[in-house]
């Protein structure tokens, strides 16, 4: 038998109490910082993401998929990497405190060039932007946004775009824009301008590398055709991972957003195509219709992860982000979950990849906001996210990995 889920009763999907607590706090939030934060509350979905659901009691195998027989080819791949950018962040000069700002850049996730101009990235990437600690905006504090509002001057960061395969980080184009949706959607777009300095002899202008089509909301692949992963990762030493993953449907994350669940079965950080600092980065994938004429699209921004073997071996002490006891549970029950909803077997896979789902009206309020600063309430930080923000730009501005203490910061 097969029920349907909407936003009315997504409390059926998601655990409660305890438990969804620990669930929130088990999804890492991929990439940029690599600390464990809390999401915010879960906010109403945007009339336009909410879509109708299947909830499955029985199962399948990846395999027995419709779109199993599909695969990306490396033409596509190649494809992907080009279009593919570094987000890079450094201290912004402050005359008045006597910070001339500038230093050398450090990458913080991965970004994706589209045909349409913007870049698109994760806000969860940028908290240094958005100043709250965790990215990801509620529209409780954005009462004069109600969908969007740009963050390309606030806080005490400027942002470049650099090539995933420059070895020393550079900027490749200067960012004039930087729109975060105020929505609970882990969505942001940046609009960039070739940089004033000239690029390095060997490395690739913006203007060189390809833009990939947008599939919104509506054209999502098949499950159990395989796509394109890509993106620099933390594992790596910051620098390029590419991959392929299993599309096995939508889903919801712990805050009850649409994301596209990507399954894939790397057996080390170094090999993870979804591991942290990968954020922002999208799956790609075709469709072959005539409507959609045999388009290259990329997916939305890398959202979560949730690695179930070496993020959760106690044993390994070279990893660069720690987790506590309490995330197993919480690890399990969100496996748990995805396969209920999916419908799929998830035994083959190590790592469940979700991508924010972007439709068109999103897109064009992102788009829109460009130039419109926001207006929210003043309030200081709490202690956490004041924490979280302050040690995830040092890490940035030292180029540090650093673990947290679990003594020193409970939970």
């Amino acid at each position: 038998m097969i029920t349907e889920a909407t936003n009315s009763n997504h409390h059926n999907l998601l655990p409660r109490g305890n438990t969804a607590r620990l669930f929130a706090s088990a999804l890492a939030v991929a990439a940029l910082s690599g600390e464990l934060v809390e999401p915010v509350e879960a906010q109403a979905q945007a009339q336009d993401s909410i879509v109708r659901l299947p909830y499955h009691d029985h199962s399948v195998y990846p395999g027995q998929l419709h779109g199993a027989r599909i695969k990306i080819s490396q033409a596509d791949r190649q494809l992907q990497a080009d279009a593919s950018t570094t987000i890079l962040v450094r201290g912004r000069a402050d005359p008045e405190k006597a910070n001339p700002g500038g230093g050398p850049w450090q990458p913080v996730c991965t970004g994706v060039k589209l045909r349409l101009g913007p870049i698109s990235v994760a806000p969860h990437c940028v908290p240094m932007a958005t100043q709250n600690g965790i990215g990801n905006l509620s529209p409780e504090d954005f009462k004069n946004d109600p969908f969007a509002a740009d963050f390309v001057a606030m806080g005490p960061s400027e942002f470049g775009i650099g090539d995933p395969l420059d070895q020393v980080p550079q900027a490749i184009a200067q960012v004039q824009g930087l729109s975060v949706s105020t929505r609970n959607m882990d969505i942001a777009l940046i609009k960039a301008a070739p940089s004033a300095v000239p690029v390095a002899a060997g490395s690739r202008s913006l203007d060189q590398k390809p833009g990939l089509d947008l599939p919104y909301d509506r054209d999502p692949p098949i499950p159990g055709q395989q796509v394109g992963l890509y993106g620099i990762s933390a594992g790596n030493h910051n620098r390029p991972v590419s991959g392929t993953g299993t599309y096995l449907g939508r889903s919801f994350d712990a805050s009850g957003r649409l994301i596209d669940l990507v399954g894939t079965s790397p057996k080390t950080p170094e090999t993870d195509p979804c591991y942290f600092e990968m954020s922002g980065g999208s799956f790609v994938y075709r469709v072959k219709n005539k409507r959609l004429k045999n388009k290259l699209f990329a997916s939305g921004p890398l959202s979560i992860r949730s690695n179930r073997t070496f993020d959760m071996d106690p044993l390994d002490n070279s990893r660069d982000f720690d987790f506590s006891d309490s995330d197993r549970p919480a690890q399990q029950a969100f496996w748990k979950d995805q396969a209920e909803i999916t419908g799929v077997k998830l035994g083959s896979f190590t790592t469940l990849c979700g991508y924010a789902v972007r439709t068109r009206e999103t897109f064009k309020q992102l788009v829109g906001a460009f130039g419109h600063w926001p207006e929210y309430r003043t309030q200081p930080m709490s202690s956490r996210a004041y924490s979280t923000y302050s040690r995830t730009f040092d890490r940035m501005a030292t180029g540090r990995h650093w673990r947290r203490e679990r003594d020193s910061n409970p939970r």
